[in-house]
Formats: structure tokens, C-alpha cells, sequence
């Protein structure tokens, strides 16, 4: 039976192979607990039904289970052997070996894990393949080795995999890296991975790095690490172990990653049964190093970065920003994320001079889906090859663009929303459900930068829009105090504080923007315009005169007004619908006195120059500037200025008052 048949008789008998509902969800848990117990009550509890339901959840698994039971019961409750879930596993995988990936991949499986090799006719019958296709995966196989230095050897019917052992386990790494980045979340790694369970391996190394030892380290690195460890341990037990090898002894000597490489190997002896011998241990040394970092992230700042990172590589990180911004006209990127990129580019140059490669699970997806933040990375690590004569892989290229895309998404995902720090003392997690109701009702104008505890927090470190504290204490940024368990006084306190900085906020970008766009030299108080005709001519001919827009800018406008005018409530707004603008601009004309502008009487005449590189924020410009002329008593009292500065900054005061 194919995989595809297996699918569809199981689904339309139980519906559980192809959605993720209730019996594989409690397989997925049992997964987590394999060999151990679980009492029916636990997961009734877990999953919200009766002992009965579980019960039936149970039988429908152990119907998966081809002649054996998947999952055991007993008086102790519920057992799921990692031996029986493996089998599981491989038979799944074999059914679906219709597709020659999968193919491979289980061919490379069998070989990395059978020293002695594997015969073709095995592979054969396990697939329910024929021997052509067999060869044919081969060719592919070979080419997929080729490039880990990996080669076949044959002996008749007898396929071994040789080549040296440390590419034997980059293959290895290769292979399982999308399951480990995937599982991370799911508490489980499919491939090669029957004896651990990987959560639990992954906090036991995270509490002996990092709580036990002071290093830091991401969830990225932290599965690098994780994933080193669980090939390593697969290969010591299959008796292939590292032996001869050049390596500095010296290297990372006395450092604290050294310490805590000696206390991870003994955890992992004890656990695991195995012995690790001298080599073994370096390599698993220049794993941790090389991952993990003595620099606590959230204490440095611009005015501190010093004190942690070589000025070598600051100059490099700042340098290579500087040039990003100027090729693709980016605003300046702000000083926390240049503080996070230099220490990247210091831990980058870190591997490279320890010739240590990384593995990035999300390389072939950022290339794809997000090509203008991959171009930008792969175009610093081009400056990083012409400036310093260093190649960087796409894995590195991508860990890149993964903080310049980060950066991009906090920008366009938050533009416009109140940047907050929630600070809370703790007592059993209860401020979650503070920041749950907060995120609730504010998640539109709101976006939490900071997390954190009263001990972590540190007023130079941590700056926001807004604090949001359930402690009384004085902060020098606008702040709300909040019960433990927030009341609807403070929700009310926390949407005033909101309203008003978005409003402030707005007030300051509109006024960079203004002083950008409204130059002096196009601005016209009480002007002697006739008629419209003669406005438009003045106005647009100045502009032109200034070089911001081409000589046809004249002609368009009026052609444009000659379709429909461009007035209402006292205001007329001109402008082209070609692209006539060199330059984008704003040209006011205030008249205390109106003029005719058609059947109707304007006392304020805004030409619009737009061009397509200024055209997003003029949406934005446009926007607040229509909510502010709309008012008629705003428009009577701009009219009665009549001088440029005046003008501006009665304008910006009236944006405050604008209606969100």
C-alpha cells in the first residue's frame, strides 16, 4: 500500500493523519514524555475531556501501529516506548518514499549509520521501490555527497559511505537542521534523534551555559549547540569517534566557555554513557565558543559598546551601515540596532578566524521570500570581501539579512504604534495577564519593546515612548502606574497617555516633514492673484524657476483644474497628475483676503509637487494636512498669517488638536 493509499483509508476512518486535532496532538505530548508514565487524569486535565475520551484517543493511535501497539496502558496510566515510536516513524517514512527526496534522504540515513554499509537490495524492499529507481537515487545521492567531500564505495551489492569523520557529521547536521529549527518549538527532532528528547537537552545545556556559567546565547545558536551535541553523542555510541585531528590546544584555554565545555561533557558522560575523548572535546569546545558570548545584549549601549567589543570591529559594523544607507537611501538606522550589528560583526569575525562554519535554517526561505533585505546583506558581506579579503557563506549571509530584516519589520510594523516598556515585580507569572489584557486592547497602537522585571530594568538601557510600571517609582519618560491586576482606571489612564504621545508624535513627524517639503522661497503671504489661472501660472513657474519641477509642470496642473477644481471649505490643493516633479515640495499661498478660485472663494492655495521617491510620505503629509483644513476655523485662522515661520508653526499647533 502507498503512502498516499495509507493516508486516505486512515483519514476517512479517523480524520487524524492529515490535521493536526486531538489523537495527534496527544501523541505529539506522548512524544514529549516517552518512556515514562502519564496517568489518564493528567491528560484528560491536559487536554480538557474525560479518562474515557483519552481512552479512545489512545486506541485510535494504537491503530497507526502496524502489528504492535504504539502506545501502552497500564495501572500507572500510559507509556509510549521511544523504540516503538521510532519504528512508527521509519514506516511513515517509508510509505511516503514516492517522492525521490525522501528517497535519498533515507538512503543517506542508512549508510551514515551502518558503518559496515548496506546492501542496495535492501533499500530496494524497504522503499517498495524498484532497483532502477535505486540507482537512480544514487546518482543522486552521490551528488548530494560530493558536496560534503563524501563519496560511495561498492562491493557488489554492498553501498558504504566513506570519507573522514567530521564531514560524516556535517551531512548529518544538514540533514536534521530543518527538523531542529522546526522542533525547537514542537519539543521534538525527528531524524537521528530515538534517545533524546530534545527540549529537555536543549534547557539542560542552556542551565549549564548560561545559568551555571554566565555565557549568552540565542535560540539559534543554542540549536547549533544542541545539534552538535546530539550528533556527537549518536556517533560516539555508534562507535564512530573523532581521533586524530590538528587542533590548538591552547585555543579558548581558561575562558569561561572553557569551564563550561568541561562541565557540559561531564553532564553528557554521566546522561548519555558515553566517553569523550580529548578531541571530541576541543571540537565541542570551538561548538560552544563560537556560539555563545560573554556580552549580556540588553547592558550595552552606544555610550558602553567600548568596554565589550574591540573598536576594530565597531569601526567595521558603523562603516559598512554608513554605506548601506547611503546605496539604498535608508534613513539611519537607530543606535540599538547598530549596537546588536557590531556585535554580530564581532562574533561573525570570531568564526572566521576560528574557521567555524554555521548552519542557518531559514537560508533558502530569506532568499526567496525577502530578496531586497537579502540583496542589502548579501551586498555588506561583498564591502566585508573587498575590505578585508573575508568570503562569507549564504548561511552567514542570511544571519545577516535576519537583522536587517528584523530592524525593517519593527519599523513598518510598528510605525505609528507608542513604543512601551512593561516593568513588574513578579509573583508567579501574574503580571502575564496584566500585559494579555493591555496587548488585548492596545495591540493596534501599542508595541511592547521591553518585557522586564524591576531588577533588569536600568533607566540608561531601556528607553520607550511610554512606561507602564506595576511599581511606584520615578521615571523620567511619560509613565502610567498599574495595579497588579490592571483596573479599568488604568486602562483608561493608559489610552489618555497614548492618545496623547501619538498625537505628540504626529505633531513631530509632521513638522520634519513640513520644514522639508514648505521651502521659504515658495511660500506667498496675501498674494495679488487675480483668478485661478493666474495662481496656478505664478506658483507652478516659481517652482520651476527653483528646479523642483520640469518645465511642463505649468501645463499639467492647469489640465488637471480644467477636470475638476481642487477646492473645498475655503482651500484649493493643485496639482499634476504627470510626473512633472523633480523635487517633492509644498507651495502655500495665504490670503487673508480670498480670492475666486472658479464659482468658489480659497483663502489658502496649496500646490503639491510629488515625484515617485517622495510620494509615500506626501500620503502621509496629505493626510494630516487635509484633517487639519477641513476645520474652517483652522483655515480662518492660517489665512490671517502672513509670515513663513508663523505660518508653520500655527499649522503645527493646530495638527495637536487634529481628532485621531
Amino acid at each position: 500500500m502507498s503512502y498516499n493509499e495509507l493516508t486516505k483509508v486512515r483519514t476517512s476512518k479517523k480524520g487524524i493523519l492529515m490535521s493536526k486535532n486531538r489523537p495527534t496532538q496527544l501523541l505529539e505530548y506522548m512524544v514529549k514524555k516517552s518512556d515514562t508514565w502519564v496517568t489518564g487524569q493528567q491528560l484528560a486535565n491536559k487536554f480538557a475531556v474525560s479518562t474515557r475520551q483519552i481512552r479512545k484517543y489512545i486506541a485510535v493511535l494504537n491503530e497507526l501501529r502496524d502489528g504492535g501497539v504504539l502506545v501502552e496502558s497500564g495501572p500507572k496510566g500510559y507509556y509510549l516506548r521511544s523504540e516503538n515510536y521510532f519504528s512508527y516513524r521509519e514506516n511513515i517514512d517509508r510509505l511516503k518514499a514516492d517522492v525521490p527526496q525522501t528517497r535519498q534522504n533515507y538512503i543517506m540515513q542508512k549508510l551514515i549509520t551502518n558503518q559496515k554499509g548496506y546492501d542496495v537490495f535492501d533499500f530496494q524492499e524497504e522503499l517498495c521501490v524498484s532497483l532502477a529507481t535505486i540507482e537512480h537515487d544514487l546518482t543522486g545521492v552521490r551528488k548530494t555527497l560530493s558536496t560534503f567531500e563524501l563519496t560511495l564505495k561498492r562491493d557488489k551489492d554492498n553501498i558504504t559511505l566513506i570519507g573522514n569523520e567530521q564531514n560524516k557529521r556535517s551531512l548529518m547536521r544538514n540533514m536534521i537542521m530543518p527538523d531542529s529549527y522546526n522542533f525547537a518549538l514542537n519539543d521534538e527532532v525527528q531524524l537521528l534523534t530515538l534517545h533524546y528528547h530534545f527540549w529537555d537537552l536543549r534547557k539542560n545545556i542552556l542551565r549549564i551555559l548560561v545559568h551555571e556559567n554566565d555565557l549568552f546565547t540565542n535560540d539559534y545558536t543554542l540549536n547549533n549547540i544542541a545539534l552538535h551535541v546530539i550528533v556527537m553523542i549518536e556517533r560516539i555510541r555508534d562507535g564512530a569517534t573523532l581521533e586524530h585531528s590538528e587542533y590548538n590546544s591552547q585555543l579558548f584555554k581558561n575562558s569561561e566557555q572553557h569551564t563550561a565545555t568541561k562541565q557540559l561533557s561531564e553532564y553528557l558522560s554521566c546522561t548519555y554513557h558515553i566517553q569523550i575523548n580529548h578531541i571530541e572535546l576541543y571540537y565541542l569546545l570551538v561548538t560552544i565558543s563560537n556560539n555563545t558570548t560573554m556580552i549580556d545584549h540588553n547592558m550595552v549601549n552606544c555610550d558602553n559598546i567600548n568596554q565589550f567589543v574591540d573598536k576594530k570591529y565597531i569601526d567595521i559594523g558603523e562603516r559598512v551601515l554608513r554605506k548601506v544607507v547611503q546605496t539604498y537611501h535608508l534613513d539611519p538606522f537607530d543606535d540599538m540596532f547598530k549596537v546588536r550589528f557590531v556585535i554580530h560583526v564581532n562574533n561573525l569575525f570570531t568564526r572566521l578566524e576560528n574557521q567555524y562554519l554555521v548552519k542557518n535554517p531559514l537560508t533558502n526561505k530569506l532568499k526567496g521570500a525577502y530578496p531586497l533585505i537579502y540583496d542589502i546583506a548579501v551586498f555588506i558581506a561583498q564591502e566585508f570581501e573587498n575590505d578585508y579579503s573575508i568570503h562569507l557563506s549564504e548561511d552567514e549571509i542570511a544571519f545577516i539579512s535576519l537583522h536587517i530584516g528584523g530592524y525593517f519589520e519593527n519599523n513598518l510594523n510598528n510605525k505609528g504604534k507608542v513604543s512601551c516598556i512593561f516593568i513588574y515585580t513578579d509573583y508567579y507569572g501574574a503580571y502575564k495577564k496584566v500585559v494579555e489584557k493591555i496587548v488585548a486592547l492596545f495591540s493596534d497602537t501599542i508595541h511592547f519593546k521591553h518585557i522586564i522585571s524591576l531588577n533588569q530594568y536600568q533607566q540608561e538601557t531601556f528607553t520607550a515612548d511610554l512606561i507602564i510600571s506595576t511599581i511606584d517609582m520615578e521615571f523620567r519618560e511619560r509613565n502610567v502606574i498599574v495595579e497588579p491586576f490592571c483596573t479599568d482606571k488604568n486602562m483608561e489612564s493608559i489610552r489618555k497617555n497614548v492618545n496623547y504621545i501619538l498625537q505628540n508624535n504626529k505633531c513631530n513627524t509632521l513638522t520634519e516633514y513640513l520644514y522639508d517639503f514648505i521651502k521659504p522661497s515658495l511660500f506667498y503671504s496675501n498674494p495679488d492673484f487675480a483668478n485661478r489661472e493666474e495662481a496656478i501660472e505664478i506658483m507652478t513657474k516659481n517652482a520651476i524657476s527653483h528646479g523642483f519641477a520640469h518645465d511642463t509642470l505649468t501645463s499639467s496642473v492647469l489640465q488637471r483644474e480644467s477636470l475638476s477644481d481642487t477646492s473645498f471649505h475655503g482651500v484649493a490643493i493643485p496639482h499634476s497628475l504627470r510626473e512633472d516633479v523633480r523635487t517633492g515640495f509644498l507651495s502655500f499661498a495665504i490670503c487673508e483676503k480670498p480670492i475666486s478660485w472658479g464659482d468658489k472663494l480659497v483663502h489658502i492655495i496649496v500646490l503639491i509637487g510629488v515625484n515617485k521617491d517622495s510620494r509615500k510620505v506626501f500620503t502621509y503629509v496629505f493626510d494630516i494636512l487635509v484633517e487639519v483644513l477641513s476645520e474652517l476655523q483652522n483655515v480662518k485662522e492660517l489665512s490671517k498669517t502672513a509670515k513663513y515661520d508663523e505660518f508653520l508653526k500655527k499649522l503645527i499647533l493646530l495638527t495637536k488638536n487634529a481628532p485621531q
